[in-house]
């Protein structure tokens, strides 16, 4: 038995799994980078960075699988500078590019937030899961839009005490010498 996938037919799986042409996105969904044919190692991140290719490379990866890829509206739309070295490493690795972002911030089996809520059992979900499966998807639900409800705060907070921070920097009256 072969341990390794066709690359279109895990495309398309990803796709139809998190029914990726469902509404709009900042860029697009899905094969970003072609690489080899056979895929028998995939690493993940969130973010398609140089090094995460690199450390790709180096672990003998033949894809990645990210939540941000490496085109978005609005970007230049030329492979100069960082754009060219990321595109490059997976060129130089025959390593295929997928991104999923916001098929997979909405996913609610396997998307970024759930998984997270998962993990951090907020709300005892497990728990309530355990006593009654029937509710169990209206459960992931609820965990899922307070978990997002509590990241849209936190990232707002972030950015608040970010600005107040940069507007309350002490300095020094001392003339420079």
């Amino acid at each position: 038995m072969s341990n390794t996938v066709d690359r279109q037919a895990l495309v398309s799986y990803l796709d139809q799994l998190l029914d990726a042409g469902n509404g709009r996105d900042y860029g697009p969904n899905g094969l970003q980078v072609e690489g080899k044919e056979t895929i028998g190692k995939i690493v993940t991140g969130v973010s398609a960075c140089e090094e995460l290719f690199v450390r790709a490379r180096e672990a003998g990866a033949d894809a990645v699988l990210v939540h941000h890829g490496i085109f978005w509206d609005g970007m230049p739309r030329v492979l100069t500078g960082l754009q060219y070295r990321r595109v490059a490493e997976l060129i130089r690795g025959g390593m295929s590019l997928l991104a999923y972002h916001l098929p997979l911030d909405r996913h609610l089996e396997v998307g970024n937030n759930a998984v997270a809520g998962r993990e951090s059992d907020t709300c005892g979900a497990r728990k309530r899961r355990a006593r009654d499966q029937s509710r169990s998807l209206s459960v992931e639900r609820h965990r899922l839009s307070r978990l997002q409800t509590s990241a849209t705060y936190l990232g707002r907070q972030r950015t608040e005490d970010r600005r107040r921070k940069s507007h309350t920097e002490t300095v020094d009256p001392r003339p420079l010498q």
